[in-house]
């Protein structure tokens, strides 16, 4: 005999449930990339990448998140649907949506250097010692955050949920490859 919880879980839409599972997907799948890529810089011995202290770091705000999203991945999992359950889970697009954007144009800078030359703290340095001015694109960072945090207000909490399903997608390409560049280009260099 199967016992059910008291209280029943609450009913949740189906396009709440997509949004739901979009957001903690996404975050449990980086959440795990982030892991195994910060577990093998924080055991780096000889020369490394990163700093193993950062590195670290990075692991253990990992594992919380990560067994966060699943946790939440199991509990929406067992809510039942109905046409008038809960949409909120659409504001987790809106955050993933805004924040993997954020992540892919904090790697905008990376392009102001000539080949051979690697963005540093405003300055493009080349493996021979020399140094040169980075270009400021600064504009360009803001337009397009600015840009994502738009789209996030207009198709994530408008009142309709029709538009659930193109924000889930949007959201989901926005932080996989924003927060795939971030890692390819900080802890797996």
């Amino acid at each position: 005999m199967s016992q059910r919880p008291w209280p029943p879980p609450q009913p949740i839409a189906r396009e709440g449930k997509l949004a739901a599972y979009t957001t903690t997907l996404c975050v449990a799948v980086v959440g795990v990339a982030y892991g195994i890529a910060a577990a093998k810089a924080t055991m780096c011995t000889g020369l490394c990448a990163v700093n193993q202290g950062f590195a670290g770091l990075i692991f253990l705000v990992d594992i919380v998140v990560t067994a966060a999203a699943v946790a939440a991945l199991r509990s929406v999992s067992r809510r039942p649907i109905h046409p008038d359950g809960d949409a909120r889970w659409r504001f987790g697009l809106a955050v993933i949506l805004v924040l993997g954007a954020a992540a892919a144009t904090s790697r905008i800078p990376d392009f102001t250097c000539p080949d051979g030359y690697r963005l540093g703290i405003e300055l493009c340095a080349a493996q021979s010692g020399s140094r040169i001015a980075a270009t400021s694109w600064v504009w360009l960072k803001d337009v397009l955050s600015f840009g994502a945090a738009v789209v996030a207000v207009v198709l994530t909490l408008g009142r309709t949920r029709r538009l659930i399903p193109l924000t889930a997608a949007l959201a989901a390409i926005a932080w996989l490859g924003g927060t795939g560049w971030l890692l390819v280009t900080t802890l797996l260099r």
